[in-house]
């Protein structure tokens, strides 16, 4: 196997490099311990064209929806990654962010007006990635 597509894999599928634990000391995952985790999902580490075909659907993966299933952002300046098909280029989008305070931040934008980070096709599909940065 592979560490190396093993590290991909697993930070495509949301699984970290460290951790605190509960006294708030820095602890990092093995690569050990993050194969377990990817097994424990399904993926097929063990298997040189499982793990290949884990990768490769993991990163088609990430550009099919607007968001992820989860966005979190810190900062100021903080933005959120976009994901727009050229089907929805063009199209306002309405977004709400839920601040920590429990105050709320709103507003319409267009998808275009979204600062480009990156352009390409990914699985016959023309997508870019956009950031959302409006509170």
């Amino acid at each position: 196997m592979d560490p190396t597509l093993v590290e991909k894999l697993a930070r495509l599928r949301g699984v970290g490099d460290a951790y605190h634990d509960y006294r708030g000391d820095l602890r990092y995952f093995s690569l050990k311990t993050k194969i377990a985790i990817l097994r424990a999902m399904g993926c097929g580490v063990d298997d040189p064209a499982a793990l290949a075909a884990d990768l490769r659907e993991a990163e088609i993966a990430r550009f099919k929806g607007v968001l992820p299933p989860i966005a979190s952002a810190r900062g100021p300046h903080a933005a959120i990654d976009l994901n727009i098909s050229a089907r929805d280029f063009g199209a306002s989008l309405v977004w709400t962010v839920n601040l920590e305070d429990g105050s709320r931040c709103e507003g319409v934008i267009s998808t275009a007006a979204c600062p480009e980070i990156w352009r390409g096709e990914v699985d016959g599909s023309w997508i870019t990635r956009r950031q959302l940065k409006a509170w």
